[in-house]
């Protein structure tokens, strides 16, 4: 019985360590050429924090097929084990019922809807129930602006910051402050006001000009 264990909180380790990305428990098996050409990587797909010309010609590439619970599992029906929640966003596991019926259903009434000028009954009642259930009002927070990740919501948040100190006639309060080795994202803001070393490094010429992180 094999197990490959699928974990992206620490990508940089892992291009490194190439043998921590599979652990097996039970009887040893050598590594096996996959038999299809359909098991193998799209040369076509960049993937992100991944060192691409290493992970397309592994022999035993991590192609997930199908998800279920905490496993993935590739064209083998080969388990890999979501040990770190996705992108730590998944802790409900994969593809759980109620979360597939619930997409089923909105797909059906109406697939997209923009935010721009238009609203919509969804993100409506989410914003109601966010604002109700964590009691955000009786903290003077009413409102809910939604993104579609971590990285948006933190590039969001950095302009609405800038944006509220300019309509105070505070303009120049343009200063962030993070933690070193704090991570909050990919964008640019994110990257800024994050403290991950390569990241900056790779794109110092981009970042905020004020900003970046600080010890404790």
């Amino acid at each position: 019985f094999q197990i490959r264990v699928a974990s992206t909180l620490f990508p940089p380790l892992f291009l490194h360590f190439p043998s921590m990305l599979r652990t097996r428990f039970g009887t040893a098996s050598t590594v096996r050429a996959l038999s299809s050409a359909a098991h193998r990587p799209a040369e076509e797909l960049w993937l992100p924090f991944t060192p691409n010309r290493w992970f397309n010609k592994q022999d035993e590439p991590r192609v997930a097929v199908r998800g279920h619970g905490m496993y993935f599992y590739d064209a083998r029906n080969r388990p890999i084990l979501d040990a770190s929640a996705g992108l730590w966003c998944s802790a409900g596991g994969i593809s759980p019922k109620p979360v597939v019926q619930a997409v089923q259903k909105q797909l059906e009434t109406m697939t997209y809807a923009p935010a721009f000028m238009v609203s919509h009954e969804p993100a409506q009642k989410w914003a109601e129930a966010i604002v109700a259930e964590g009691k955000l009002a009786e903290r003077g927070l009413n409102k809910v602006f939604f993104t579609m990740c971590g990285s948006t919501s933190v590039d969001t948040a950095v302009k609405m910051a800038l944006a509220y100190h300019r309509s105070r006639g505070q303009g120049q309060r343009t200063m962030f402050i993070g933690r070193e080795k704090a991570y909050h994202g990919v964008g640019l803001a994110g990257i800024s006001v994050g403290g991950i070393g390569n990241n900056r490094a790779a794109f110092a010429s981009a970042l905020m000009p004020r900003g970046g992180p600080m010890r404790a």
